[in-house]
């Protein structure tokens, strides 16, 4: 696409530029999330062990590990004002 770049008229070229530069932003802030997700998993044995089920990866094991059950079922009854917890 470089060697086309002086073909494209103006505000092509800074649609393409603004583009381009949201994809950068976009980009890192999966590279922070997933991060965020795949850094306890590393870390915790729980997780570690359901990822050796096949096709699981860190966010499910994150998901369905039991600690991670705990705190959504509490972030749920708070969300839901349950009694029971």
């Amino acid at each position: 696409m470089a060697e086309h770049w002086d073909a494209f008229n103006g505000n092509f070229k800074r649609i393409l530029e603004e583009n381009y530069l949201e994809y950068l932003v976009i980009q890192e802030k999966i590279f922070v999330v997933d991060d965020h997700i795949k850094n306890p998993a590393r870390t915790n044995e729980q997780c570690n062990r359901l990822q050796e089920i096949n096709r699981v990866g860190p966010l499910t094991a994150q998901l369905w590990s039991p600690m991670s059950m705990t705190r959504n079922i509490a972030r749920m009854a708070v969300r839901c004002r349950c009694a029971w917890v």
